[in-house]
């Protein structure tokens, strides 16, 4: 080798050693690990997460935040500021949460997954029965074994046991005779929807009459829609109580009215929500012939009290109610006498004579306190009610369906008589009466009197 070619080779090596090799770290050196997070929610990337045994899980529940050890709400994964009532993650336990915390309070707040209201105690659910007030709406309602129920009835009121009455299992401010929820053997009277006596039933009696079980059920209802009933005025104007109709509702109704008006000397009406408590009447109290409206109670009558042999008089009941046959109604009252449906006019307020016999008067007040009690017994299970019911006449549906139970009466102006034009009548949440006089100068206002029951329906419902 020259020496020429020996100096390059050195001056070569060097350069090359005075240059930084590179050295390469393992992988657990390059990328720096996760931190080892146990069962919990922490906060990762500024958002509250839930992690199960150190991985991200989209699971929804209740979980202890591990940073301050309290317990918070997640849904999918992600601390979400609800309230309600949720299931803890650890141990399936129904918890309430309020804006996304566990909170220590006892009511009844809404269940997440299935909407249900349900009660809690110092945050934890509990099976109770009784009433208890809701966290966020403040009202009163009635569960059983901690979840609500639509029962109506008296309840006693979780906290302190006192008693109060519910409809549909809630606490409803009104008037009247009933029962303990679960214990059908004492009667009890509730004002404001407060207890104030009871009475025990001996041997199924009250009132000296014997009830059945079923029988009692039905006399509350009817109680119930009574004590709605009497809490309008009688005044010849529109009155609205117990609630609120839209202003498009009132704009109907009112035209209907002035319809009416303009084919009848006097009229009137109520109309009550069976459910709600919304009553809606005009002149209530007006006196008019009933006609032939008298016809269903009478034969509600003689089928709720078990007349001897009206199974066997189908056709007359048949030709009565849907044809409404003066003649084979005639034969009723000569069978049976007008005292089956003067006791039936009793039980709800309203004291039938027959002045002009088999026909009698009173007001729409009066019909639709005839409807409430025709209404309870067309839904009990009295062996004889399809006889009734079954030969009702009934509105339909734009579907064709059948609806509301309803019987007209009507006659002529005459110089012996005045034009009526009645009609009473109830359906699944509502009892109507509407009754008139009119000249029979222009017909018969039956189109009117069709179109005011129709907004009637519109704005009770």
């Amino acid at each position: 080798m020259s020496r020429k070619f020996g100096i390059l080779l050195l001056i070569l090596t060097l350069a090359v050693s005075s240059q930084t090799v590179p050295t390469f770290a393992s992988a657990a050196e390059e990328t720096p690990a996760e931190p080892a997070y146990a069962t919990g929610v922490y906060k990762v990337d500024g958002v509250y997460q839930y992690y199960e045994d150190g991985v991200f899980s989209k699971k929804s529940g209740v979980a202890i935040c591990i940073s301050n050890g309290k317990q918070v709400y997640v849904k999918n994964g992600i601390f979400t500021q609800k309230t309600g009532v949720a299931k803890r993650i650890s141990d399936g336990t129904f918890v309430y949460v309020l804006n996304g915390f566990f909170r220590k309070a006892t009511g009844l707040a809404t269940r997440f997954y299935d909407g249900k209201i349900v009660y809690v105690k110092n945050g934890i659910f509990k099976k109770a029965t009784g009433l208890a007030k809701h966290l966020t709406d403040k009202k009163w309602y009635y569960v059983k074994n901690g979840v609500f129920k639509k029962a109506t009835g008296l309840g006693q009121r979780i906290s302190d046991g006192k008693w109060f009455y519910v409809r549909k299992g809630i606490y409803t401010k009104t008037s009247g005779y009933t029962t303990a929820i679960n214990n059908y053997k004492t009667i009890v009277y509730f004002k404001n929807g407060k207890k104030i006596k009871s009475k025990k039933l001996f041997t199924g009696m009250y009132r000296g009459r014997k009830y059945s079980r079923n029988q009692l059920v039905e006399n509350f209802k009817t109680a119930d829609w009574l004590t709605f009933l009497n809490s309008v005025g009688s005044a010849a104007k529109l009155e609205i109580k117990g609630g609120k109709i839209s202003d498009a509702q009132r704009k109907q109704l009112e035209a209907a009215m002035e319809g009416y008006r303009k084919k009848t000397t006097s009229f009137g009406f109520v109309a009550i929500n069976t459910e709600t408590g919304l009553v809606i009447s005009y002149n209530p109290d007006q006196i008019y012939s009933s006609a032939s409206t008298i016809k269903a109670p009478y034969v509600a009558a003689l089928c709720k009290y078990h007349a001897k042999g009206i199974a066997g008089r189908k056709n007359d009941i048949y030709q009565t109610l849907m044809f409404s046959s003066n003649a084979h109604y005639e034969a009723l009252v000569k069978t049976y006498g007008l005292t089956p449906v003067i006791n039936f006019g009793n039980e709800v307020g309203v004291r039938i004579s027959f002045a002009d016999v088999p026909y009698t008067s009173y007001s729409p007040r009066d019909l639709a306190r005839l409807w409430c009690a025709m209404k309870a017994y067309i839904s009990s299970n009295d062996e004889n009610v399809d006889l009734f019911k079954k030969n009702l006449l009934r509105h339909t549906d734009s579907n064709h369906k059948l609806r509301d139970y309803y019987k007209k009466g009507w006659w002529r102006h005459s110089a012996a008589l005045k034009g009526v034009y009645n009609c009473g009548g109830a359906g699944k949440d509502w009892i109507y009466a509407v009754m008139s006089n009119h000249p029979d100068t222009q017909g018969l206002p039956e189109a009117t009197q069709d179109a005011l029951i129709t907004a009637l329906s519109k704005a009770i419902r």
